[in-house]
This record gives structure tokens, sequence and C-alpha cells, in this order.
């Protein structure tokens, strides 16, 4: 798990989950884009402007497309 935190407030702004071992290596590719590496033997490309979306805005449209709610979604998907 990544956490990306604003630097003059401290406050938390992204979660970035995907990698199932520890992240051993981060590189700034721009200002919205991260690459990270893992023990897992993976390499992970994130778009930061995702992110920017509330997650309350995504849960709904969660609820939308699929007719799940996100504890059924995230059920269904597994650990």
């Amino acid at each position: 798990m990544i956490r990306i935190l604003d630097l003059r407030s401290g406050r938390l702004q992204a979660v970035l989950e995907g990698h199932r071992e520890r992240v051993s290596q981060l590189v700034w590719t721009s200002p919205v884009r991260l690459l990270s590496g893992s023990w897992d033997g993976t390499v992970r490309a994130w778009d930061l402007r995702d992110s920017a979306t509330p997650a309350a805005t995504l849960a709904a449209e969660v609820e939308r497309v699929w007719g799940l709610d996100v504890a059924d979604a995230l059920y269904a998907v597994g650990p």
C-alpha cells in the first residue's frame, strides 16, 4: 500500500493498493504519474489524476454501474 500525503497540510490525498508484498521502489515520472516496484515482483504505474475523484462519488458510481454497494463489491472481489 502506498499513501500519498499533501506536503503542506500533511493530509492524506490517496491510498494506492495493488501490490501483494512490500513496496520497495518509487519513481515519479511526472507530477501526476508514479511507478512503484514491489517485493512481489511487479511494477505498477499510477495516474494520480484518478485519485482526485472523491470516494463518495466513486462509491455512488459503483452502486449505479454494478448494482452493488461498496461492501458487496469488495466482498465479490475478495482480499
